[in-house]
């Protein structure tokens, strides 16, 4: 189900309630009046990406806007699985940004996630690996 709630000019807010039984309802903007989705990369994407499962794609994402919150501007279509995280964490903005936007990620596969739970596993990432080990962490936090 879906709803537009409110239109700003050419942009259209939209109340999604993806699956009532789980409550997740979540606001996205979109990017013109005939209701294309948010941006690839975008914390609104990555979020939609977790809960639908797609956590190779979401992991890309989140590395994509972690890379362009750093020093690095990267190109989204160009991220592989196999890169190494290092070469998108290039300075404390890109850890910021990707902690934050993989715990709100994760947050909509396992709602009872809390910060404080959050930075306890955000010590154990796979921080010289590569994004596919990203991959596996997300996996296993999900499946606790």
């Amino acid at each position: 189900q879906a709803t537009v709630t409110e239109t700003i000019n050419d942009t259209a807010f939209i109340k999604e309630s993806v699956d009532l039984a789980k409550n997740n309802v979540y606001l996205s903007s979109t990017q013109d009046s005939q209701a294309h989705g948010p941006d690839s990369g975008s914390v609104e994407s990555i979020g939609v990406l977790f809960w639908l499962g797609n956590i190779d794609t979401a992991v890309i994402e989140s590395f994509y806007l972690a890379a362009n919150n750093g020093a690095n501007n990267a190109d989204l279509k160009s991220i592989k699985l196999s890169d190494p995280s290092a070469i998108y964490l290039t300075n404390e903005h890109s850890f910021m940004a990707l902690s934050d936007v993989l715990y709100s990620g994760l947050k909509r596969q396992r709602s009872t996630l809390t910060q404080v739970e959050w930075e306890k596993l955000w010590r154990t990432t796979p921080q010289s690996g590569t994004l596919k080990d990203w991959v596996d962490f997300c996996y296993s936090i999900i499946d606790q």
